[in-house]
This record gives C-alpha cells, sequence and structure tokens, in this order.
C-alpha cells in the first residue's frame, strides 16, 4: 500500500495556511524569524526560561495539534523557540506551520533511547541518516526508508561536542510505536547501523527536505535499552537531569554561535 499515490496533484483538504487563517480568525500574525529551534522534550524550555531569560513571542503557535508559546531570547530577534510536540505527526504538523509562517531553517533537539550496548544514557547522539520507521513520511515522499541528513551540518554539530562530551556521528531510527519496540526489531535496527531510537527526527527531516529547508538534529541518549529479555530496562541515571541541563546548554551554545 501506497500512502503517497502516483501523480496525485491534488490539493490538501486542509493547509497549514488554512489552519493559521482559522485560528487567528482573520487577525495577522507577527513576522517570524527565519531560524527555529523545536525541543522534543519537557525541559528545553524550561532551560532556556531560566538560563537566558526568554520571553514570550506569540503565546499560541496556531498548528492543528493543540500549539503552546514561542519564545525569544534579547539579541537574537531571528530566531524563535518553542516546543515541538511528540511524535511524527505533531512534529510535521509544527514543521509545516513554521514553513508557512516564513521559517527557513530549523534545528531539534530531542532525546532517544539507545541499543547497541555502547553508546551510553547522557551521550550525544548526532543522526547522519534516520531509518524512516514511522507513517508521517510515508505521505511526503513515496517508498521512504532512510532519511539523510546535512553531512556537513551533522558533521560540524559532531565536531563542536567532540571537545565537550562523548559524541557519536551515526545512523538512528525513528517509530511511532513505543510498545512495538521488541528484541527482534531492536536486533535488526542494529543490522542497519542504528544505535538510537526517538520518535520525530525522520518525520521532521522528510518535511524539512520535502520544502527544501535547512535541517538539523541534535539527540541525547536518554535511556539504554536492554539487549535481551533477562535484563530490565529503565529510563535515565542518577545524573540524568545534570546530563541533560549540560546537552540543553551545549546545544542552544553552538546554536546561537552559528547565528
Amino acid at each position: 500500500m501506497k500512502f503517497r499515490l502516483d501523480k496525485d496533484d491534488s490539493r490538501p483538504v486542509i493547509t497549514a495556511f488554512d489552519q493559521i487563517h482559522d485560528m487567528q480568525h482573520g487577525q495577522s500574525v507577527p513576522i517570524f524569524p527565519k531560524r527555529a529551534v523545536v525541543f522534543c522534550y519537557g525541559y528545553g524550555l524550561d532551560f532556556l526560561k531560566s538560563k537566558h531569560h526568554a520571553k514570550v513571542w506569540l503565546k499560541k503557535l496556531p498548528r492543528f495539534l493543540s500549539g503552546g508559546e514561542v519564545y525569544k531570547i534579547d539579541g537574537y530577534e531571528d530566531i524563535c523557540f518553542l516546543h515541538g510536540g511528540a511524535g511524527a505527526p505533531m512534529i510535521a504538523d509544527t514543521i509545516e506551520t513554521l514553513i508557512a509562517l516564513g521559517v527557513e531553517q530549523f534545528y531539534l533537539l530531542g532525546l532517544c533511547g539507545v541499543f547497541d550496548g555502547i553508546v551510553e544514557v547522557g551521550d550525544i547522539v548526532i543522526p547522519n541518516r534516520v531509518l524512516s520507521e514511522e507513517g508521517t513520511s510515508r505521505h511526503y515522499i513515496s517508498d521512504i526508508e532512510f532519511v539523510e541528513t546535512d553531512k556537513l551540518r551533522q558533521e560540524q554539530v559532531y565536531q563542536y561536542f567532540k571537545t565537550l562530551q562523548t559524541v557519536y556521528l551515526v545512523p538512528t531510527v525513528t517509530t511511532d510505536a513505543i510498545y512495538r519496540q521488541t528484541f527482534k526489531k531492536e536486533a535488526y535496527w542494529r543490522t542497519q547501523g542504528c544505535v538510537g531510537v526517538d520518535m520525530e527526527s525522520s518525520a521532521f527531516l522528510t518535511v524539512c527536505h520535502y520544502y527544501n529547508k535547512k535541517s538539523t538534529v541534535i539527540l541525547m541518549a536518554s535511556d539504554a535499552h536492554p539487549l535481551n529479555a533477562k535484563e530490565t530496562w529503565t529510563f535515565g541515571k542518577k545524573d540524568f537531569m545534570t546530563c541533560r541541563e549540560s546537552f540543553t546548554a551545549h546545544a542552544l551554545a553552538f546554536i546561537l554561535k552559528s547565528l
């Protein structure tokens, strides 16, 4: 079954532009900056508000799936920050909305589970390509398998983190079925070279590719999956909060430095 029909040039029933117009009730939205950082974990905005004194710039992003606040920080007028949502459909909704509002370049900061027995919780994972096992991407690109990243941009992120903490430039996978990450499935993912799994990256990259927008993905390992059924899965570790804060600080420093 193909999710995207061949030679389908018909208009979507609803577009991001339509949704924005409906949400604004005919009122205009402010001109958006050209860059956006989308956090796919809750702590990102908390850190931004506490360490960079970020202020609410827009009370509600007019996306289809319950948009949240959009933030800016003083001295950086050409970039905004927001929670991108959880899962492939919501991140696609977020990126579609931001593109319709004029954003040209995107950064995704997120977490991933790791399952190769080498990468540890707190390590940084920079995907050099992402295996798509979610359905959203297939509505944009037929027969998609691996979604490629911008090699130069991901290499720059890798080199930056290399001087700070343990970092890997490796393939990852995105799934939309949390409870179907079986031991056999993760063993298969390892044969494909993947070391970590998240719920947003491949859809994020696919939508950006579809509209020819720049994209960067930076992930931190949040949990290490057991390699066999005799072991128990646990989230995080003793110093997880410290790792998460360090990851967020370094990722934002890289982004702001590169503006």
